[in-house]
């Protein structure tokens, strides 16, 4: 039986200690960050109400000294603005600090075990997706290129997704990954016609061009067996059911 590395758990050590916080009714989005638990929701203002702490990591923010003390009775309001910030740094951190774990197709193909699976996933796939994001915004002027653009786009938005499941929802993580597959149905597309663009334009060279793909294409091919390896052996359990 194959074993993985287990999910990090990621709350605030005294937040137990202190009792509930308080949360709101609007749709709640959670976005578990690499050093504490942001518990988010907008209201009808827009804005963000953060409810743990925020990571260490953040340049210039260190709130994190008071969940060593106790966490705030109180949601934190964060902008929307500052919420993207958040998840930016933490895509930052995802990519440079964090590695993935390669596996081989004989490994990927002899995994029997639906929930060990996940909680690997749950762990693993933001950090490809980080180090994606990252390969994007390596490319010389990409934001210059719509393609790009779109690519960066649907990858931040896949980490966030992933970012936000409960380690203990199953159908909601099967979900997501199913979203995520169909929202970038079209990723080759925009991938090939981005980098023709950019290379028409002189904005990389063929040896440049050469390596994105080969890199980019690998950890495609990658993710998408793992994803694919998941929802085919979640789809087989439900059809036994």
């Amino acid at each position: 039986m194959s074993t993985f590395p287990k999910r990090r758990r990621l709350s605030c050590p005294t937040a137990a200690a202190a009792g509930p916080i308080p949360t709101f009714t609007p749709s709640i989005t959670s976005s578990h960050l690499a050093t504490g638990t942001i518990e988010a929701c907008a209201d009808s203002h827009g804005s963000h109400y953060v409810s743990y702490y925020v990571p260490d990591y953040v340049p210039g923010l260190r709130l994190s000294a008071l969940c060593s003390i106790r966490p705030p009775r109180f949601p934190l309001e964060v902008s929307k603005q500052r919420f993207e910030e958040l998840l930016e740094s933490e895509v930052v951190h995802f990519a440079r600090a964090l590695r993935p774990h390669p596996m081989t197709l004989q490994q990927i193909l002899h995994l029997q075990d639906a929930k060990s699976l996940r909680e690997f996933l749950l762990e693993e796939l933001p950090i490809r997706v980080a180090r994606r994001v990252q390969l994007i915004e390596s490319l010389p002027r990409w934001s210059d290129f719509p393609h790009m653009r779109v690519i960066r786009s649907l990858y931040f938005d896949a980490f966030r997704k992933l970012r936000a499941v409960p380690p203990e929802e199953e159908e909601r993580f099967r979900s997501v990954l199913q979203e995520i597959k169909r929202r970038n149905a079209n990723m080759l597309f925009h991938v090939m016609r981005g980098v023709r663009t950019m290379r028409t334009k002189d904005a990389l060279t063929e040896e440049q061009v050469n390596k994105f793909l080969d890199e980019f294409l690998t950890a495609r091919i990658g993710t998408d067996i793992l994803s694919s390896q998941y929802l085919a052996m979640t789809r087989q359990g439900k059809n036994k059911t």
